[in-house]
């Protein structure tokens, strides 16, 4: 029985039918072999973490884990076991997106309900998971709270990368897409405009940190233009991957990666950052949008009225 149909049952069905406990059993060892993964996963990040205390926190946490899972299974009476190349992908995200963002990700994002309905119904079937539904959140509360990534700390400087490489790289470009005719033209101009951006931007981060007696300004201001320049990178891509009589399908690829940039981005804040995902989304959309909008107004007014196509 999977979970979801386990969910149906246990919502619809008599308590006293035979198959409820095997629908109940089911979702406790769901519960288990996420334990038993999460344990895996945490001690995997605390063996590729430098920080002694992240990774104190970590080995902590995955004790918790491995003492939970063994709790459910004297409830299963089953063997739990894990994919270790799940494991594997899991310590790849973590290279790649961070210890916080990998470990917010598990606790947050379940992949079965286990809401207030099923939490009772547990509680029901045996008072000690009163005291694991405790521990579970303390030990959620120790890993969120306490756990400390350098790289969320210069988030601020990296949203403001973005946010101007973002606006400024696309607005540009749809600018010159309709006062310029060839692609290549259109491309060389935008990676200089990235270029210059860049290393404005990152110096302009860095007097800021500076004139606020930030200690970590150098820092802050390569993260900033290390993400400028990678925004900037991906979105003039398309004009130098289409040949030059495909302009039409270069805009559009690069409003397609504008849009992609905006989702990943505003889905690692709202999970590392514990961000409305939605709210925010949708503003960077439309002030992305708006101003996009404008420039290819302007762009088309310069090409018409000014005769400036090249």
């Amino acid at each position: 029985m999977n979970i979801k149909r386990a969910y149906r049952y246990l919502q619809h069905e008599d308590p006293t039918h035979p198959k409820y406990q095997s629908a109940l059993l089911c979702f406790i060892f769901a519960l288990q072999k996420r334990e038993l993964f999460e344990a895996h996963v945490y001690n995997k990040l605390a063996k590729m973490h430098k920080d002694d205390k992240n990774r104190e926190i970590l080995l902590q946490v995955a004790e918790f884990d491995f003492k939970h899972q063994a709790t459910l299974e004297t409830f299963t009476k089953k063997k739990a076991s894990v994919s270790k190349v799940k494991v594997w992908i899991f310590g790849v995200l973590a290279m790649i997106l961070g210890y916080t963002f990998v470990a917010k990700m598990m606790e947050k994002k379940l992949s079965f309900p286990l809401d207030n309905f099923i939490r009772t119904l547990l509680v029901q079937y045996d008072d000690r998971f009163v005291q694991w539904f405790h521990e579970e959140k303390e030990h959620e509360h120790l890993l969120l709270q306490t756990l400390d990534e350098e790289r969320l700390r210069y988030v601020s400087s990296m949203v403001l990368g973005l946010n101007d490489a973002l606006i400024e790289i696309t607005a540009t470009l749809a600018g010159f897409s309709l006062s310029m005719s060839n692609n290549r033209m259109i491309g060389v101009s935008g990676l200089i405009l990235g270029i210059s951006a860049t290393l404005s931007m990152a110096s302009s981060e860095y007097l800021s940190n500076r004139s606020e007696n930030n200690p970590e300004a150098l820092k802050a201001s390569v993260l900033c233009g290390i993400t400028y320049i990678i925004v900037s990178l991906s979105l003039v891509a398309p004009f130098f991957i289409f040949p030059t009589e495909h302009k039409s399908q270069a805009i559009i690829s690069m409003l397609v990666v504008a849009l992609l940039i905006i989702v990943v981005f505003n889905f690692y804040l709202s999970v590392t950052k514990e961000i409305a995902f939605k709210k925010r989304f949708i503003e960077m959309f439309l002030i992305t949008s708006i101003i996009t909008a404008i420039s290819f107004a302007v762009g088309f007014f310069a090409d018409r009225y000014l005769n400036t196509t090249i």
